[in-house]
């Protein structure tokens, strides 16, 4: 708490003022008031500085204690675990899916009629299953340059799995539920 992710291959941790904030107050607060109950009553007051969905309560098995919860959730990406903060649903926007996606596109002409064409064939493999991207559902790239998509899509998993064509089954191998792409 305290810190945002590093940015993809940088290895240093961002301050986050809001959370900052937060941890500073609780370390500030507690001597003043001298009580994990005024604790959790001062942090209740100020609720709104708590992320969204946590929590500070007593830790019932040590009365002394002030047990503070927060909504984080771990994921493997890339061969590294990754803390992604806030509750579940929270936008999450990934900096190389988007940048793999406005690549794909450009990658994409069109023709008189309007429809997508492309001009020359991608030189290399990686580029042949990247441009398969601007050919997937539009919901889909919505959620995608939103940061709505499934925590565990990552770019890796889209090349390297078997795209189907048609949007009902890409949304079912992407780990898409139907209802939460309806806005």
């Amino acid at each position: 708490m305290g810190y945002d992710r590093p940015e993809p291959g940088s290895q240093k941790l961002r301050a986050n003022a809001k959370e900052s904030e937060i941890v500073r107050c609780i370390f500030w607060t507690y001597p003043e008031l001298g009580s994990v109950y005024e604790l959790e009553r001062h942090l209740r007051e100020e609720g709104s500085r708590l992320s969204q969905g946590g929590t500070a309560a007593p830790d019932p098995a040590e009365r002394t204690l002030c047990r503070i919860v927060l909504p984080l959730r771990f994921a493997i990406r890339g061969g590294r675990t990754e803390v992604i903060g806030g509750a579940p649903g929270q936008a999450n926007r990934d900096p190389v899916l988007i940048r793999a996606l406005r690549e794909a596109h450009s990658m994409v002409g069109k023709d008189r009629s309007g429809d997508p064409v492309l001009e020359t064939s991608p030189v290399t493999p990686h580029r042949r299953k990247l441009v398969r991207l601007a050919f997937i559902a539009p919901d889909i790239q919505r959620a995608i340059l939103s940061g709505k998509q499934p925590h565990d899509l990552s770019l890796a998993r889209i090349l390297e799995c078997d795209l189907p064509l048609a949007w009902g089954d890409q949304r079912q191998v992407l780990g898409f539920a139907r209802e939460s792409l309806i806005t």
